[in-house]
């Protein structure tokens, strides 16, 4: 590990330098890792774009390897996985409208997921949600770089899903980008039925 950075909303930025083999595999946004430290382990969303190293990781403190992470000495040695999953279907949904529901620390997906949409000049049918704890906006840089592309982005202070349910109603064959709480995931697959795509 070789850095570490606020991300705002009680989130930080962690950067590793994985194997060059290990760099290797992630090729899809949405792909994760399990990080070992100190007899921790964790998972975590690949915040980096796909065949880009350093690798960059969101978290917050909840316990396991994100405790030891967030307050190891840098630079610090870790064991890091390959990338783990399939990710998302970007190619399937190019061209299309795309919705994405981003909760919690889920927003670490964010970032190649909408870059890979502005690269394929798809930002104008891009429309993401992003919860927010209190009034700190997380990975706000990044926020107002996408909505200066011309993607559509809604900070939701409740729950992403209800937020979603007008423009889910609206946009019935649009498919549905999901990363958060599994009772996010699952509001949004009852509201959106054979729409959403999770990352695991």
């Amino acid at each position: 590990m070789t850095d570490r950075q606020p991300a705002g909303g009680g989130l930080t930025r962690v950067v590793l330098v994985p194997a060059a083999e290990a760099a290797l595999s992630h090729d899809t946004p949405g792909q994760y890792v399990e990080v070992r430290a100190d007899g921790q382990t964790g998972y975590f969303v690949l915040s980096s774009d796909p065949g880009k190293s350093p690798w960059e990781l969101v978290m917050r403190d909840g316990g396991g390897a994100s405790n030891v992470l967030l307050v190891m000495a840098l630079p610090g040695t870790v064991e890091v996985t390959a990338a783990i999953g399939a990710g998302f279907p970007m190619r399937e949904v190019r061209g299309r409208e795309l919705l994405v529901a981003l909760g919690g620390t889920g927003i670490a997906a964010g970032p190649p997921i909408v870059r890979r949409r502005i690269g394929d000049g798809d930002a104008r049918l891009t429309r993401v949600w992003v919860s927010a704890r209190g009034d700190e906006l997380p990975l706000a840089g990044e926020i107002e770089a996408w909505r200066g592309a011309g993607v559509s982005v809604t900070i939701a202070s409740g729950f992403v899903d209800e937020a979603m349910r007008a423009h889910i109603v609206a946009a019935p064959e649009a498919p549905i980008f999901a990363v958060g709480a599994d009772a996010m995931v699952a509001a949004l697959r009852s509201l959106a039925v054979g729409r959403v795509h999770t990352n695991h």
